[in-house]
Protein backbone atom coordinates (compact mmCIF):
# COMPACT_ATOMS: atom_id res chain seq x y z
CA UNK A 1 0.00 0.00 0.00
CA UNK A 2 1.16 3.68 -0.62
CA UNK A 3 2.84 5.17 2.67
CA UNK A 4 0.14 7.88 2.51
CA UNK A 5 -2.42 5.69 2.41
CA UNK A 6 -0.98 4.33 5.14
CA UNK A 7 -0.86 7.11 7.16
CA UNK A 8 -4.51 8.13 6.25
CA UNK A 9 -6.16 4.59 7.51
CA UNK A 10 -4.17 5.29 10.60
CA UNK A 11 -5.77 8.26 11.05
CA UNK A 12 -8.83 7.28 10.60
CA UNK A 13 -9.02 4.25 12.77
CA UNK A 14 -7.57 6.58 15.66
CA UNK A 15 -10.00 9.13 15.36
CA UNK A 16 -12.82 7.61 14.13
CA UNK A 17 -15.40 8.51 11.31
CA UNK A 18 -17.78 9.70 13.40
CA UNK A 19 -15.12 12.44 14.57
CA UNK A 20 -13.97 13.42 10.85
CA UNK A 21 -17.46 13.49 9.69
CA UNK A 22 -18.16 15.92 12.84
CA UNK A 23 -14.98 18.17 11.86
CA UNK A 24 -15.97 18.08 8.44
CA UNK A 25 -19.81 19.56 9.48
CA UNK A 26 -18.22 21.86 11.55
CA UNK A 27 -15.91 23.22 8.83
CA UNK A 28 -19.16 23.72 6.09
CA UNK A 29 -21.01 25.31 9.16
CA UNK A 30 -17.73 27.89 9.90
CA UNK A 31 -17.73 28.62 6.20
CA UNK A 32 -21.22 28.96 5.84
CA UNK A 33 -21.54 31.45 8.87
CA UNK A 34 -18.36 33.38 7.32
CA UNK A 35 -19.97 33.75 3.99
CA UNK A 36 -23.72 34.98 5.62
CA UNK A 37 -21.91 37.68 7.50
CA UNK A 38 -19.67 38.75 4.30
CA UNK A 39 -23.04 38.98 2.85
CA UNK A 40 -24.59 40.86 5.71
CA UNK A 41 -22.05 43.34 5.79
CA UNK A 42 -21.90 44.07 2.03
CA UNK A 43 -25.40 44.44 2.68
CA UNK A 44 -24.76 47.23 5.77
CA UNK A 45 -22.09 49.13 3.50
CA UNK A 46 -24.53 49.26 0.81
CA UNK A 47 -27.13 51.17 2.38
CA UNK A 48 -24.32 52.88 4.52
CA UNK A 49 -22.90 54.61 0.96
CA UNK A 50 -26.24 55.23 0.15
CA UNK A 51 -27.44 56.49 3.33
CA UNK A 52 -23.73 59.05 2.90
CA UNK A 53 -24.86 59.50 -0.86
CA UNK A 54 -28.52 61.00 0.24
CA UNK A 55 -26.75 63.42 3.31
CA UNK A 56 -24.26 65.03 0.68
CA UNK A 57 -27.23 65.51 -1.70
CA UNK A 58 -28.97 67.12 1.09
CA UNK A 59 -26.07 68.87 1.97
CA UNK A 60 -25.54 70.68 -1.24
CA UNK A 61 -29.21 71.33 -1.79
CA UNK A 62 -28.54 73.60 1.43
CA UNK A 63 -25.73 74.86 0.17
CA UNK A 64 -27.14 76.15 -3.09
CA UNK A 65 -30.59 77.22 -1.77
CA UNK A 66 -30.60 78.10 1.92
CA UNK A 67 -27.23 79.34 2.15
CA UNK A 68 -27.61 81.97 -0.86
CA UNK A 69 -30.96 83.45 0.70
CA UNK A 70 -29.25 83.77 4.45
CA UNK A 71 -25.99 85.50 2.68
CA UNK A 72 -28.77 87.74 0.70
CA UNK A 73 -30.61 88.31 4.78
CA UNK A 74 -27.25 88.97 6.25
CA UNK A 75 -26.44 91.88 3.42
CA UNK A 76 -29.47 93.18 3.98
CA UNK A 77 -29.15 93.78 7.93
CA UNK A 78 -25.84 95.00 7.41
CA UNK A 79 -27.16 97.50 5.30
CA UNK A 80 -29.76 98.91 7.04
CA UNK A 81 -27.18 98.78 10.02
CA UNK A 82 -24.69 101.22 7.78
CA UNK A 83 -27.77 103.46 7.34
CA UNK A 84 -28.63 103.30 11.39
CA UNK A 85 -25.66 104.36 11.75
CA UNK A 86 -25.48 107.02 9.67
CA UNK A 87 -28.77 108.46 10.57
CA UNK A 88 -27.29 108.48 14.37
CA UNK A 89 -23.86 110.33 13.11
CA UNK A 90 -26.24 112.72 11.93
CA UNK A 91 -29.25 113.08 14.91
CA UNK A 92 -25.51 113.65 17.02
CA UNK A 93 -24.10 116.43 14.54
CA UNK A 94 -27.46 118.13 14.49
CA UNK A 95 -27.38 117.87 18.70
CA UNK A 96 -24.24 119.11 18.61
CA UNK A 97 -25.55 122.55 16.97
CA UNK A 98 -28.36 122.92 19.00
CA UNK A 99 -26.36 122.53 22.35
CA UNK A 100 -23.08 124.55 21.83
CA UNK A 101 -20.77 122.01 23.20
CA UNK A 102 -18.13 124.21 23.56
CA UNK A 103 -19.50 126.25 26.63
CA UNK A 104 -18.92 129.84 25.58
CA UNK A 105 -18.83 132.25 28.45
Amino acid sequence: MHPHLDLLDEIIRVVGWPTLFGALVWIVRKWDKGQREFREMSENTKIAVAGVKQVQEQVDTITVNHLAHLQTGISQVAASNDKAVEILESIDKGVAVLVDRDRRV
